[in-house]
């Protein structure tokens, strides 16, 4: 039964018809379709939801080093022709693209990759709809006092703050969800066994950025695995800007603990990509190549096992194979009243871009019956409202 103060703290309370949770691609990408319904036709009544993300910014895994010509130290790449969803999506926002220089299979966004988030964000009334350095810790089933036996969800925030939804939708890393989020009643036995045991891609990488005078190496050796034994880097592509104003190779590193001059310093660890970089070079007989890989400019780091909100391991030891589609991380809970986004969470494409915008589109369809019925309902006691006022005045 709840208390006197939590009836009277719901009777002050706002209440939400929908709360996303998580600010990255796969959240704006529900918070985007969620103001279309909050700005409709007058032929309908508009919804109300919010959007909390826990750290300062929007883009989750997205992020761009915008110092040097807006540098992916993030997720990058789109395969147009097997990634429809995303594909899609930045044809739809007029988002351009280019093909990765040294490999044509893939393309990268003009700008990169967080103008998709940027693009998707502009639409949305940041002052109405949107709020930072909000995390969420606790998440609660309770009944609105207000309106007889309806349920509700209750989420509490690490700044003291609690908001109320009809709906809420998780759109964060699910390894991150069973972590930092408690739930009450608990979630079902098979969700929390998916949530416990997913791991979130690319999560342990630190990415670096070499950027250069110029482009000097030759295409057919800069997009490449590079043996572990060799450096911290494992893979490495070109990163030049689509107008080829900034030449820049970008690494993808794993910085293990053992390692402690890489592990303190951005500047130690740059110089130990480029020579490692140097030393394949010459062992591909790159000479000239091997010779320029130590005349960088300037260099940028991405930690990601660092970003506490994103990595379940700030010092992880190896990364861990591409997830696979499991079923019961993208399973509603609570009868509906919680829905589940973000890329890990996709049935066919996680932990990519086109699983983000995949789960995304796939809890946006769960969702309209509901947000359909909600905005009818409202729509019809307006009408019945107005009829009142008429006979009244009769």
């Amino acid at each position: 039964m709840l208390s006197s103060s939590t009836r009277q703290q719901q009777a002050t309370m706002k209440l939400y018809d929908v709360v996303v949770v998580g600010g990255g691609l796969s959240g704006v990408m529900v918070g985007h379709g969620l103001e279309k319904f909050a700005s409709p036709s007058s032929s309908a009544s508009p919804i109300d939801w919010k959007l909390l993300e826990a750290t300062d910014r929007l883009g989750g895994r997205l992020r761009n080093e915008n110092l040097d010509g807006h540098i992916d130290m993030g997720g990058a790449w789109i395969w147009p022709f097997s990634q429809p969803y995303i594909k899609s999506l930045v044809r739809k926002l007029n988002i351009p693209t280019f093909q990765q220089p040294d490999e044509p299979s893939s393309t990268r966004i003009d700008g990169g990759a967080v103008e998709i988030v940027s693009s998707l964000a502009s639409g949305i009334p940041k002052e109405t709809r949107l709020e930072l350095n909000i995390p969420v810790t606790s998440c609660s089933l309770e009944s609105n006092g207000a309106a007889g036996n309806e349920k509700v969800v209750r989420l509490n925030t690490s700044t003291n703050q609690s908001f109320f939804a009809r709906r809420v939708v998780f759109a964060v890393p699910p390894r991150i969800l069973h972590e930092r989020v408690k739930f009450d009643p608990p979630l079902s036995k098979h969700k929390q066994q998916a949530l416990s045991t997913s791991h979130t891609w690319m999560a342990g990488v630190t990415k670096v950025a070499l950027v250069y005078p110029k482009r000097f190496w030759d295409l057919e050796y800069s997009n490449m695995g590079l043996p572990q034994h060799t450096g911290p880097a494992f893979q490495v592509y070109d990163s030049s800007t689509k107008d080829e104003s900034v030449s820049a190779l970008t690494f993808f590193a794993l910085v293990k603990p053992s390692d402690q001059s890489a592990v303190k310093s951005d500047e130690v660890l740059a110089k130990k990509v480029a020579e490692q970089m140097a030393n394949v070079w010459k062992y591909l007989r790159q000479p000239e190549s091997a010779n320029q890989a130590f005349y960088y400019s300037s260099y940028h780091v991405q930690r990601w096992p660092l970003e506490k909100y994103i990595s379940e391991d700030d010092k992880p030891l190896t990364i861990h194979p591409h997830p696979h589609p499991v079923r019961a991380l993208s399973e509603p809970e609570w009868g509906g009243l919680l829905e589940f986004a973000g890329s890990e969470t996709d049935r066919q494409s996680p932990g990519v871009m086109e699983g983000a915008v995949g789960a995304g589109n796939r809890v946006l369809q769960s969702l309209e019956s509901f947000l359909k019925s909600l905005s009818s309902d409202r729509s019809s006691n307006v009408c019945l409202e107005a009829n009142n006022q008429v006979e009244a005045q009769m």
